[in-house]
């Protein structure tokens, strides 16, 4: 009977070997578009849907500006958006505009086509990266059918957008350092732009940062590159001049006072800020929650513009317009109480840190259960057998993971044995996730998890480079060593 058992362990060690043998790049690239077409069908007859896709639940959003006045006045709310970078907002008023009758149509398929490039890009930069082509597909395929990634990509937000964008981008980095071709550049600066011009999160700053790796590594076209980076840079500079001229900050965002007194002066007790209200410590504003109605503020604003963007209390369906002008002021207030608290309380500010760090590691997609609704037994088992949670409101292999990956990608910037090409891409991708680990856990408190989504499938990649290094040294620890790669 051993005998007998060890043989069939045996055929099917050799089938298993033989398939994986067999499992080209071609064949998964393929697959890949078979599994999306396959299991996005599927997903659709179990009940998922595009929610929140109305005219008057985008408005709802704070991001959002009201879709009625993107409809009728679309580039002066455009121009006078001060709260959110610009490009998103007009992104949505184009789908409206276009398809009036449709829009939900419009952005399940526009999401779907994003999807469908973000899963091809994974997969072609895990086998581009060096991952045998077996892995790259399992890999692709686990992320793909994720809820993470269902979920966003039937959420019309910036969330999945900038993911995609990203992946993108060091994608067509990738196949500029190794082709030189300008259209492939192009793409990628255009794709920076992109995420900076949605996202405030991604400053100018990171912009410059990625243009200077790519500057820097690629010295012998360095014209190119500055012509390139010179325009990208104007491009989004332009909004932040847009802003300092009409509003008097330089920044893509009023909001960041706001978002930061989160994760500072409002992680107080309330009786505590109080007490620092009446020793006039802090001000007024320590007592009312950040992003509420202008009501609450008791500020009576004679704002002279006339865009409705700008000018309005209140967005057309009865939500507070966070983009009146009063809160350029309020938010500013809350930045000056937020720098006291850090002042004060530097102890406070990292244990805030420390709690905003935990909400990181959790599942992406935790607020977006009712997208995941008819998957809701689907999601609870794939969440226990690919992050072994939760433990104690705990995921580990999300921890894991993220700072392995993190670090992992950092230590093959300084891997001796593979060329500058090779080292540009890798320190463009090691940017990205210290900078999204950094400025996600320190300057906001609340939606981390959510945030995280934005460059999760660069962790998958990397962890998918880590998997196939771990493979061909035969350890754990060898791939840390960097004379083994």
């Amino acid at each position: 009977m051993i005998r007998i058992g060890r043989i069939g362990m045996d055929e099917i060690k050799n089938i298993a070997l033989s398939v994986v043998s067999k499992f080209t790049y071609g064949t998964g690239y393929w697959a890949i578009i078979v599994a999306f077409l396959i299991s996005r069908t599927l997903f659709h007859i179990l009940g998922i849907r595009m929610l929140w896709a109305s005219e008057h639940e985008l408005s709802i959003f704070w991001q959002h500006l009201d879709m009625e006045w993107l409809k009728t006045d679309f580039i002066r709310s455009l121009y006078y958006l001060h709260g959110q970078p610009p490009l998103f907002n007009a992104f949505l008023g184009l789908v409206i505009k276009v398809f009036p009758n449709y829009h939900a149509v419009a952005f399940k398929i526009i999401y779907a086509v994003i999807g469908l490039c973000l899963y091809m890009g994974l997969y072609v930069l895990s086998c581009r990266f060096g991952v045998r082509a077996w892995l790259s597909f399992i890999v692709t395929l686990v992320f793909m059918i994720s809820p993470s990634a269902i979920a966003y990509e039937n959420w019309p937000r910036y969330t999945y957008v900038v993911a995609s964008f990203l992946l993108l981008s060091v994608y067509f980095l990738d196949y500029y350092i190794a082709h030189s071709r300008k259209r492939y550049l192009l793409a990628f600066c255009v794709l920076i732009a992109s995420v900076a011009l949605s996202r405030s999160a991604w400053h100018l700053v990171w912009v410059v940062a990625s243009l200077g790796i790519v500057a820097h590594g690629l010295r012998q076209r360095y014209r190119i590159i500055a012509i390139s980076g010179l325009v990208t840079v104007l491009l989004v500079g332009s909004v932040y001049i847009k802003n300092y001229y009409e509003f008097g900050f330089f920044g893509t965002s009023s909001w960041i006072g706001m978002n930061v007194s989160r994760i500072t002066t409002f992680m107080l007790p309330l009786d505590e800020r109080a007490k620092l209200v009446s020793a006039g410590v802090l001000s007024r504003y320590a007592l009312i929650e950040p992003f509420s109605p202008l009501e609450k503020y008791a500020i009576n604003d004679e704002s002279g513009y006339g865009a409705a963007a700008i000018r309005e209390r209140h967005k057309t369906g009865g939500g507070a317009n966070l983009n009146n002008s009063a809160y350029i002021e309020i938010s500013r207030r809350y930045m000056d109480d937020a720098k006291r608290f850090v002042f004060l309380y530097p102890g406070n500010y990292l244990k805030s840190v420390s709690i905003a760090l935990k909400r990181y590691m959790t599942i992406s997609s935790s607020h977006l259960h009712r997208v995941m609704e008819p998957l809701a037994g689907y999601e609870s088992v794939f969440n226990a057998v690919f992050f072994w949670g939760p433990i104690r409101n705990i995921y580990p292999v999300i921890w894991i993971s993220v700072l392995l990956t993190t670090a992992y990608s950092v230590r093959r910037v300084f891997v001796i044995r593979q060329d500058v090409h090779s080292i540009v891409t890798y320190r463009y991708v090691a940017l990205l996730l210290v900078y999204a680990d950094l400025i996600f856990t320190a300057l906001e408190y609340g939606e981390n998890n959510k945030f995280r989504f934005e460059v999760e499938p660069i962790f998958i990649l990397m962890l998918a480079v880590y998997i196939e290094d771990v493979i061909r040294c035969k350890s754990f620890l060898k791939p840390w060593k960097i004379s083994m790669l």
